[in-house]
């Protein structure tokens, strides 16, 4: 356990099981592998700029989640933070992607799950030419989405709970 800034720069970090408590984590240019299940707790923010993957499951429990430009791969994978910002970014899952926020930022950037895709906003979704997408369910429960250009879909089915929905251009879709 790190009380203050976990900074991990150039390097590899791999373990048959991780689980990281911290201030704040910082990982430049660096991979996070887990043979197992990979925890990551901070009181603030996670600076993301490498590849964070697990063969089990990933829980991500932040203030800020910065993926921008940058990849989180598990079986299964639930983020619970205040931000989460995955503009250029790809979070994804083999069964499930489950996402706890109040502002999401998916600008150019992937969820996707072979299994299911649930994500829920207190505040807005920004899914400006990105892509919300999953085998089997994809739920997005927002007060606002922007999906200009941007696709929402499953092979499956889309719930949508929302106040507003913004898309110029933008495509929902998936089979009742």
């Amino acid at each position: 356990m790190v009380t203050g800034l976990m900074h991990i720069d150039e390097g590899y970090v791999e373990a048959e099981g991780l689980n990281i408590q911290a201030g704040d984590i910082q990982a430049n240019r660096t991979d996070l592998l887990s043979y197992g299940n990979l925890n990551i707790i901070t009181q603030n923010m996670i600076a993301n700029d490498s590849n964070i993957q697990a063969l089990g499951n990933i829980e991500i429990e932040a203030t800020m989640l910065d993926n921008t430009n940058s990849q989180i791969v598990a079986a299964n994978i639930k983020t619970t933070t205040q931000t989460l910002n995955n503009a250029n970014g790809a979070i994804e899952g083999s069964w499930d992607v489950i996402v706890d926020t109040n502002t999401l930022n998916n600008t150019e950037g992937t969820l996707q799950a072979n299994g299911h895709v649930n994500v829920t906003a207190t505040g807005n979704v920004y899914n400006t030419e990105g892509t919300i997408y999953s085998g089997e369910g994809t739920t997005v429960t927002a007060n606002e989405v922007n999906n200009e250009e941007g696709f929402i879909g499953s092979v499956k089915r889309v719930f949508l709970d929302l106040f507003n929905l913004i898309g110029d251009n933008g495509t929902i879709s998936g089979m009742v």
